[in-house]
């Protein structure tokens, strides 16, 4: 696998009006939630990497946001694949969390090596059983998703 030396570091952190690249070579790290914002587009070079931080300033997971009107484009391939991952994605952590899941009879589970980091969220504009465009729940700020 092909790994440069590092370039750099870049911290990842809040609203992105215009396009953002994410570098080959360039050591990412996601310090709170990043919002791509209508207009913008995340461009990801295949073999990046970025680790975000179990929790941010407001006690969330950070996440990043594709919202809506804005756009993702990230191609990796088999030799120089994009991650997304935690700080401390090798590290069990010993909290559990609370879920909302039928798999647990207190609607408590660990923690395990996932849920280190909050994901990508794709907010789009297609159609759902709503009637207007709905919250995403979980941020920390309002993410609509949904269109008629």
């Amino acid at each position: 696998r092909l790994r440069p030396t590092l370039k750099m570091a870049t911290t990842l952190c809040g609203e992105r009006e215009r396009d953002q690249h994410l570098s080959f070579g360039t050591e990412y790290f996601l310090a709170c939630s990043l919002y791509i914002l209508r207009g913008a587009t995340l461009f990801v070079d295949p073999g990046v990497t970025v680790r975000s931080v179990p929790k941010d300033q407001d006690g969330l997971a950070p996440c990043i946001t594709i919202m809506q009107g804005a756009r993702i484009v990230a191609n990796g391939t088999r030799d120089l694949p994009i991650t997304f991952t935690s700080l401390e994605s090798e590290r069990a952590s010993e909290s559990d969390i609370v879920t909302d899941s039928q798999g647990s009879s207190n609607g408590t589970s660990a923690q395990r090596l996932s849920g280190k980091w909050g994901g990508i969220v794709i907010a789009g504009e297609a159609p759902t059983s709503f009637a207007s465009p709905v919250p995403v729940e979980g941020l920390s700020r309002y993410v609509a998703y949904g269109g008629n």
